[in-house]
C-alpha cells in the first residue's frame, strides 16, 4: 500500500482512504519508521502526512487500536 500512496496524487487519496482495504496500519507503521530516521524533510513522510489529512475526511471511523498507533 505504501508505494501506491507515495505515487498517488492528492485527488487519489479519497479513493484510497475509502477503500475496503484500510491502509491506516501500514501508513502508521511507515510514518513511525520515517520519523525515527529524524529527517523531517523526507518527501515520503510529507506525502504520508498529506494522506492522513485527507484520511480523516474519507475513511470510516478508526478503531481505538488504529487511533492509538
Amino acid at each position: 500500500m505504501i508505494p501506491t500512496l507515495l505515487a498517488a496524487t492528492y485527488d487519489d487519496f479519497k479513493d484510497i482512504a475509502a477503500a475496503n482495504d484500510d491502509p491506516i496500519t501500514d501508513v502508521a507503521n511507515a510514518v513511525h519508521y520515517l520519523a525515527s530516521t529524524n529527517d523531517l524533510t523526507d518527501p515520503d513522510l510529507n506525502q504520508l502526512l498529506y494522506f492522513l489529512a485527507s484520511y480523516k475526511y474519507y475513511a470510516p471511523a478508526m478503531t481505538d487500536a488504529e487511533a492509538s498507533k
